[in-house]
């Protein structure tokens, strides 16, 4: 009997693991039966939600014109029916290039003269708005997209305070000084969005692109909070934080002859210390991993479906991260330790520093 027992309690012990192994697996596959399920409603309902009434009354400004996101973007939403005549306010570094003009040709676009670091470029954009919208009684401020940014590759020691500095006035400065020049007429109308274009680089930093990542950091925290303080006046925010991209920025970010700029300006200590084969290095790696994971100038459509989805749909989200590889990236980023982050993260170098 007490052999019998035994043997009983022994095949019990040895049962328990292949029991607690087919409910992990259990388990594992319910997750990721109904994260499929929830990816599969959420794009259903994200395909067919309504957008806002009356939107041919309402006006929007979008700023980073110029090229990219911002003008792709101007030309969609100025399609949709949110103005009779200057129902997007399209902001240009440079209005008088062709790629302005050729928005000055749209009847439903009005190009403003905007540098979003300029005080007296931001006052003077705002006024012309305000003096439109006082010419059109039924017009209301509905939206304002912060588009405008630039980038700079570098290491930390090669890039100067200046170049950091700049690129925290455009791309986080920027967005600060615009929202808080329209906020007013946001309250003034009684709702409105803002939506600020973040980028995967705000959840996740990479080498060589520490000032770019910094700076789009700030973004999505302006983002968070902003979203609980303007709450009681019924204005949302909703941050766009896209991966790479072929656009201007990305081009600006990989240039060879800004890199070399980098090595002629360094000091000829640091330039000793780092070698210029292990810079040249640094830079093909990094050129290399970013094509690995850039989405083409054809794919910059995912991106403005989120943007006009962020400004016109019913519901929008709070957050958007266009196409799955983005969300896949910031999830292991969240799950996985730190140091196996970094390794993802860094490309592999074949070069020590201090070679010539």
């Amino acid at each position: 009997m007490t052999i019998h027992k035994a043997h009983l309690h022994d095949q019990g012990r040895t049962s328990m693991p292949g029991v607690a192994h087919l409910v992990v697996v259990g388990l594992g596959w319910g997750c990721v039966l109904f994260a499929a399920l929830h990816l599969l409603l959420g794009s259903a309902l994200y395909r067919r939600q309504r957008h806002v009434s009356n939107m041919h009354k309402k006006a929007v400004l979008v700023t980073g014109c110029d090229s990219g996101f911002g003008n792709r973007l101007a030309r969609r939403l100025a399609h949709m029916g949110f103005r009779v005549s200057y129902k997007v306010y399209a902001g240009c570094l440079f209005p008088d290039a062709e790629a302005a003009e050729a928005l000055v040709r749209d009847t439903n676009i009005r190009v403003l003269k905007l540098d979003v670091t300029k005080q007296e470029d931001v006052d003077d954009c705002v006024l012309k708005v305000q003096q439109d919208l006082h010419e059109n009684d039924d017009m209301a401020f509905w939206s304002v997209v912060n588009n405008a940014g630039i980038g700079h590759y570098g290491d930390f020691e090669f890039m100067s305070t200046s170049q950091f500095r700049r690129t925290f006035e455009v791309n986080s400065l920027g967005p600060v000084m615009i929202t808080k020049k329209f906020l007013p007429l946001l309250r003034e109308a009684g709702e409105g969005r803002v939506v600020n274009v973040a980028s995967m680089a705000g959840r996740v930093t990479l080498p060589g692109f520490i000032a770019y990542c910094m700076s789009k950091h700030a973004v999505v925290a302006l983002s968070d909070g902003l979203r609980c303080e303007l709450r009681p006046w019924n204005i949302s925010v909703h941050s766009i934080e896209p991966g790479f991209y072929r656009t201007s920025i990305v081009d600006k970010l990989l240039n060879q002859n800004e890199n070399e700029k980098l090595w002629e300006c360094a000091s000829e200590s640091l330039r000793s210390s780092y070698g210029e084969a292990y810079v040249k290095n640094r830079f093909i790696s990094s050129e290399e991993y970013v094509a690995k994971i850039l989405r083409g100038s054809d794919r910059i459509c995912e991106v403005i479906d989120d943007l006009v989805h962020a400004v016109a749909a019913h519901q929008p989200k709070a957050r958007y991260m266009p196409h799955w590889l983005t969300k896949l990236s910031y999830f292991l980023c969240c799950v996985c330790p730190s140091e196996l982050v970094d390794f993802m993260a860094c490309p592999p170098l074949t070069v020590k520093p201090g070679c010539a």
